[in-house]
Formats: structure tokens, C-alpha cells, sequence
């Protein structure tokens, strides 16, 4: 048991540090869950303006594979993602400004490849 631990861990340490060479994806992410979180009203623009598409995950840092899932599906919905976040009122809260802001630089399309 104390080998599977140690694998386990070291593979959670991994994660930790892709999640650590990536500061815009991460906070994309981090303030997107926080969009959506608790605000019913932005949850109906979200399931409105895509019917098809599950609202985006909230990863946990402490379980494994939480967070690169949350980027496999930015990466899969980013258009979709870009265009609700556009919709959404700069005034409405701060989280928004932060997600706005880093959706328009270069490098988020092929840093979530």
C-alpha cells in the first residue's frame, strides 16, 4: 500500500505542476466556476445560449485529474465559452473582467491544446 500511495502521489504532483506552468489557463478556469457558481441567472444565459453543452466543471485542486479535465473541456467548448462570456456584463462581477480579459490573449487557444 505504501508503494500505490507514492505513485499516486507523484502523479498528483504532476498535475500540480502542469497546472502551475499554465497561471492564464488556470485562472480562466478558476474564475469561469466562479461566473457561474452562484448565479442562477448567468446559469440560464449559459444553458440558453448553449442547450447542448454541460455547464463547465468546477475542478478541486486536492482530487486527482480534476483540473485537467476542467481543461480538456475549455479546450473542447472554447468558442462556445468565448461567446457567453461576451454576453455577460462587465459590471456584474469582477470574476467576468478577470476571464474577459485573459480569453483575448494569443496564447489561451494553444496553451488549452
Amino acid at each position: 500500500m505504501i508503494h500505490v500511495t507514492c505513485a499516486v502521489h507523484g502523479l498528483q504532483r504532476a498535475c500540480e505542476e502542469v497546472r502551475g506552468q499554465f497561471g492564464t489557463i488556470d485562472r480562466i478556469i478558476l474564475n469561469v466556476k466562479k461566473c457561474f457558481k452562484k448565479a442562477p441567472s448567468r446559469v440560464q444565459i449559459f444553458k440558453t445560449h448553449a442547450p447542448n453543452i454541460a455547464l463547465p466543471p468546477e475542478p478541486v485542486i486536492t482530487r486527482w485529474g480534476t483540473w485537467l479535465n476542467s481543461s480538456i473541456y475549455y479546450c473542447e467548448y472554447y468558442k462556445e465559452i468565448c461567446e457567453i462570456v461576451e454576453i455577460l456584463d462587465l459590471e456584474d462581477a469582477s470574476s467576468i473582467k478577470i476571464v474577459k480579459k485573459n480569453l483575448i490573449k494569443k496564447c489561451v487557444k494553444s496553451n488549452l491544446v
